[in-house]
């Protein structure tokens, strides 16, 4: 997969303007608050339609305007499409495949996959457990589309049945809304479960090139019904639980707890990891889904690097750059030096942006 070129409009502070990339490296520098992060933001967006920091609907409008859109060609293997996002103040979001308008979120996010590097990506190690679940979430909705419609049904059954616990209603009101989240549950266990096992493999292998003397990696899910066989057998769990979610006003109990465990041999990496294992466990889970998706899409994908000056010391910097350079990637990489990948020889691939006052100028 390619960005080609992208379109925006109005886009914070980036206004319109139109970027023509290369398909393997995009430097973009300048300095702290230009809008570099905004620029691998809005592609971002065009993959998973949220962005991958803390942001609402109306920060991607320019101050004063009604809308603002984030448009894109898109090459991959076998066709060419133009893909694209609308934000309005008071009318929500809109998607668009070829300039048609998209309701099927699971149809319009296949057409670009990213992955993602950012300075907070250390918050996946150290921090709650929501972070952990989005960036399985989102990666096995890459790996398998379908996994995403399931993931809606159960937050939608999940909030319902949030509503009528507040509400005090009885038991009866509830047990439907148990069956749809034991059945959407189910499914949603067993690909987390599946996708984990397949990640270990290439992370730990990828872990141990990057500090070998440290122990093995392992990838744990923490499951409240982990050991379940079935659907009807999850159902009685979740009413099990049921009379004491009535008594608290709460949901207990369901894959919405889930979490993601990382050891270093027998130690839980959250608790005991050094900052530079963090990062190093950080790049073998990123790397890690990178050639997992590879692998099974038969399609390269588009890798950010968001403000590398300040993310990785220098060998892992350049560990990182020099194992996607390698392949046949398009990446994009942010940062305020200029001169962040002289150690690669071959520069003819690589394009280099300035970003100034949000306005993104490609240097000769």
């Amino acid at each position: 997969m390619i960005v080609d070129k992208l379109f925006l409009y109005q886009f914070r502070n980036l206004k319109n303007q139109d970027i023509k990339f290369s398909n393997r490296l995009n430097l973009i520098y300048g300095n702290n608050g230009e809008g570099k992060t905004n620029l691998l933001e809005a592609i971002y967006l065009l993959s998973i339609t949220k962005s991958f920091r803390q942001s609402n609907r109306e920060d991607f409008i320019s101050f004063q305007e009604r809308e603002a859109s984030v448009f894109a060609d898109i090459k991959d293997n076998v066709s060419l499409k133009n893909i694209g996002i609308s934000f309005f103040r008071d009318q929500g979001k809109k998607l668009f495949i070829n300039h048609n308008e998209e309701k099927s979120l699971s149809n319009f996010i296949k057409n670009l996959i990213c992955i993602c590097f950012t300075p907070n990506d250390l918050l996946m190690i150290r921090g709650a457990s929501e972070l952990r679940r989005k960036f399985l979430d989102k990666h096995i909705s890459d790996y398998e589309p379908i996994y995403l419609n399931y993931l809606l049904q159960y937050k939608k059954a999940l909030k319902n049945k949030t509503i009528l616990l507040h509400q005090g209603a009885s038991k009866e009101q509830i047990l439907p809304w148990n069956r749809i989240l034991a059945d959407c549950g189910f499914f949603i266990q067993q690909k987390r479960i599946e996708f984990l096992q397949k990640l270990e493999e290439y992370a730990k292998e990828i872990y141990s090139q990057i500090a070998p003397n440290d122990d093995s990696l392992n990838l744990v899910l923490k499951n409240n019904f982990q050991n379940e066989v079935s659907k009807d057998a999850l159902l009685i769990k979740y009413n099990n639980y049921l009379s004491q979610e009535i008594m608290f006003k709460k949901s207990l109990v369901g894959i919405h707890r889930d979490d993601l465990l990382v050891f270093l041999g027998d130690k839980d990496s959250k608790k005991y990891a050094s900052q530079g294992q963090a990062r190093s466990i950080v790049l073998s889970l990123k790397l890690g889904v990178l050639k997992l998706l590879e692998s099974k899409l038969n399609e390269s994908l588009v890798v950010l690097l968001d403000d590398m000056d300040s993310e990785l010391d220098d060998s892992r910097r350049e560990m990182l750059i020099t194992s996607i350079f390698e392949k046949t990637e398009q990446v994009f990489i942010s940062g305020v030096n200029k001169n962040i990948l002289d150690f690669l020889k071959n520069n003819e691939i690589i394009k280099v942006f300035n970003l100034t006052c949000g306005k993104v100028c490609e240097l000769c």
